[in-house]
């Protein structure tokens, strides 16, 4: 993390609704260690609907909270603690429970800078306690040290704009683990019930202490 990166974008396709950039990144003398697909596409109405069962069931981002596991990494412990300007708040679940979740927010930005972040952020916030989820049905924690984990393939697709001020709701499933790899999927709402975005992961992981 202390070397410079160096970022590459190439324009792949420029149409009258959508366009396409490739982006990559080098680090170390050339090596490329990061590549990107983006798709844009001028803002639309036409058709819309919403599936009834991925209307969430909106419990209070105030309510019951996830207990901190105490082999988080002292980033992580500020984060879901509250002393950084994103605000986590991870929803209490069962060790039975095979889906998870958490509220997050952002503090106060002003317009000038909601247009510009709020996508980025989404981004951003999309990688959070994620590929983990994977885990639960097998009782294991990434922080236990047992697990070699490395994220393969993540994609995320914008449904609607957001206002990170406000409070919404990612909630986490996943449907295949197999062959040392996790399938994740997450869905974003705001509270309103409304699916914001939809995000899926691909990962290694690995038990390291299997015989």
């Amino acid at each position: 993390v202390k070397e410079d990166i160096f970022y590459k974008v190439e324009s792949l396709r420029d149409g009258t609704s959508f366009s396409s950039r490739r982006v990559s990144a080098f680090q170390n003398d050339g090596n490329e260690i990061f590549s990107m697909l983006s798709s844009f596409q001028n803002s639309e109405c036409d058709l819309e609907h919403q599936k009834e069962y991925m209307s969430p069931n909106l419990s209070s981002p105030y309510g019951e909270k996830l207990e901190i596991h105490p082999k988080l990494p002292p980033f992580l412990k500020n984060l879901y603690s509250g002393k950084l300007p994103l605000e986590i708040n991870l929803l209490a679940t069962h060790k039975e429970d095979k889906e998870h979740g958490y509220w997050f927010r952002i503090g106060e930005m002003t317009n000038e800078e909601e247009r510009k972040l709020n996508r980025i952020l989404l981004s951003y916030i999309s990688d959070f306690s994620f590929l983990t989820v994977a885990l639960k049905p097998h009782g294991v924690n990434l922080w236990d040290g047992r697990i070699q984990a490395a994220t393969i393939s993540h994609s995320l697709y914008y449904h609607r704009d957001v206002r990170l001020s406000d409070w919404h709701l990612f909630q986490i499933y996943s449907p295949v683990m197999r062959g040392a790899r996790g399938l994740v999927v997450g869905h974003i709402f705001d509270q309103s019930g409304n699916l914001c975005a939809t995000s899926m992961q691909e990962g290694l992981l690995r038990r390291m202490d299997k015989d």
